[in-house]
C-alpha cells in the first residue's frame, strides 16, 4: 500500500510539473489569438508598415511569454486591455496607442519611432 501511494504521489507531481511547464505555451497561444483579432480590427487608414510593426511587437511579447520572461499577471493585463478595446469589434486610435504602449513595455527592444 505504501509503495502504491508513493507511485501515485510521483505521478501527481509529474502531472503538476508538466502542467506548469505547458502554461507559458498556452498563454502564448492565447496571446497569438488576441494578436490576430487586434490585427483584424485595425482601421483601414493604418498603413501596412504600421500593421507589420504591431505584429512584430506582438510576436516579441509572445516569444517572451513562451520563454517565461513575462508574468501571467502582465499577460493577463495585456489581454484584458485588448479585449476591452475589441468590445465594439473595431479599434480607435487611442485604443491602438494603449495597446502599442503595453506591448512595448513588455518587450522594450521592440520600440519604434
Amino acid at each position: 500500500m505504501l509503495l502504491g501511494g508513493g507511485v501515485v504521489l510521483v505521478l501527481l507531481l509529474a502531472v503538476l510539473f508538466a502542467g506548469t511547464a505547458a502554461a507559458p505555451r498556452l498563454l502564448a497561444w492565447g496571446l497569438a489569438t488576441t494578436r490576430d483579432r487586434v490585427l483584424g480590427a485595425l482601421p483601414a487608414p493604418v498603413t501596412p508598415v504600421a500593421r507589420r510593426h504591431l505584429r512584430q511587437d506582438f510576436d516579441c511579447v509572445i516569444a517572451r511569454a513562451e520563454s517565461g520572461a513575462i508574468s501571467e499577471e502582465e499577460l493577463g493585463a495585456l489581454s484584458r486591455l485588448c479585449n476591452a478595446a475589441l468590445a465594439d469589434r473595431e479599434l480607435q486610435e487611442g485604443e491602438l496607442l494603449q495597446i502599442r504602449a503595453a506591448l512595448q513595455a513588455l518587450c522594450p527592444g521592440s520600440r519604434r519611432p
